[in-house]
């Protein structure tokens, strides 16, 4: 029976179900989960800099 395929979400290439752990432990895969994590704190950053709460909106009005 052959391995199943699974694709990585991080390295977007396919690897063995039996080598999925050892592969998030390669040091190319950290690196891009490492970049992918960076980018998504910009984005969280860059979303919530304008944001105003219910609660700053409230203390404002006063």
């Amino acid at each position: 029976m052959a391995d199943e395929q699974l694709r990585c979400n991080i390295c977007g290439i396919a690897v063995n179900a039996s080598q999925a752990k050892l592969h998030a432990s390669t040091p190319s895969h950290e690196s891009h989960r490492s970049e992918l994590e960076h980018e998504l704190e910009e984005v969280r950053k860059e979303s919530y800099k304008n944001d105003r709460s219910v609660i700053l909106q409230w203390e404002s009005s006063i």
